[in-house]
């Protein structure tokens, strides 16, 4: 999964580790009106991709369209942020879960 482009989706949200060695990117790949939450990370260093974090995927349900003007998830499920631990080990994401990856063998 290291190759999952932007698309036709902007980046979100960005963080950069606290040692200046890494910034991750958060961005939303839709298909129909279905969603994923995808998160780069990339090497300050020289711009290389160095891994792509697959989070969760959104699909709307009848009741989530017809109230809430739903119809594509181009934005779903971004809607948190991005944080990278004080150690720039860990980098924690927000999608519709929050998760912990470990990023200490990127560097």
């Amino acid at each position: 999964m290291d190759n999952v482009p932007f698309d036709n989706q902007f980046g979100r949200s960005i963080a950069i580790s606290p040692d200046n060695a890494l910034l991750a990117v958060s961005y939303g790949i839709s298909t129909g009106i279905s969603g994923s939450a995808f998160f780069g990370i990339y090497s300050l260093g020289d711009g290389r991709r160095m891994a792509t974090l697959k989070g969760d995927t959104f699909t709307p349900n009848l009741q989530q369209i017809v109230t809430s003007d739903i119809y594509s998830a181009s934005e779903a499920p971004l809607t948190g942020a991005l944080q990278f631990s004080p150690d720039s080990k860990s980098l924690y994401t927000s999608s519709r879960s929050l998760r912990q990856w470990d990023v200490s063998k990127l560097h």
